[in-house]
């Protein structure tokens, strides 16, 4: 019975652990989410405003789409969370350009490091594959987070993107 005892232990403390990376997982998501959603709403309210030219509706309009697309796929991160959880996540493995993918991160990220005026660079190490087969949402997820991270704690100076391919080994690297 001690064995047993000891296991059971060992499996609270697991469990414990999990419930604590969890709670530290929904509060960084938390904040992650406001930053987006007061973009959002601060532009929305520029919109309404009569003292603003077309191009700046029109650059509000648009800082309000980029921002409602990070929101959502933040959303879709926790909805990932719990489906990993209930082990229904379904991994795809498909066609897709790794340069469409750098380009859609771009135009959430560039805005961002902007913000905070940092430089935001991606640099090209070709030659490069047209296609590759990955999940284009999860490569996403993966490279727009390093990077929000990298801007949050970046104070000065730049955040870059290296993207390289190693044919011998069949690897493509960000």
């Amino acid at each position: 019975t001690r064995i047993f005892e000891a296991a059971i232990v060992k499996q609270k403390r697991i469990a414990e652990e999990a419930n604590q990376s969890k709670t530290s997982y929904l509060s960084n998501m938390s904040h992650e989410i406001r930053t987006p959603l007061t973009a959002i709403i601060g532009f929305s309210e520029n919109l309404i405003s009569d003292e603003i030219s077309h191009k700046e509706r029109l650059k509000a309009g648009n800082t309000i789409i980029r921002n409602g697309k990070h929101l959502l796929q933040l959303i879709n991160d926790i909805l990932d969370i719990s489906k990993i959880e209930a082990g229904q996540l379904k991994v795809e493995n498909i066609e897709v350009s790794p340069l469409h993918i750098i380009d859609e991160v771009s135009s959430l990220i560039d805005s961002q490091a902007k913000h905070k005026k940092l430089d935001f660079n991606i640099n090209y190490q070709f030659p490069l594959p047209a296609k590759i087969h990955s999940d284009p949402v999860r490569l996403k997820q993966i490279i727009i987070n390093l990077c929000g991270n990298a801007i949050k704690f970046t104070e000065q100076g730049s955040i870059n993107i290296d993207i390289s391919y190693a044919k011998a080994t069949n690897k493509l690297t960000f």
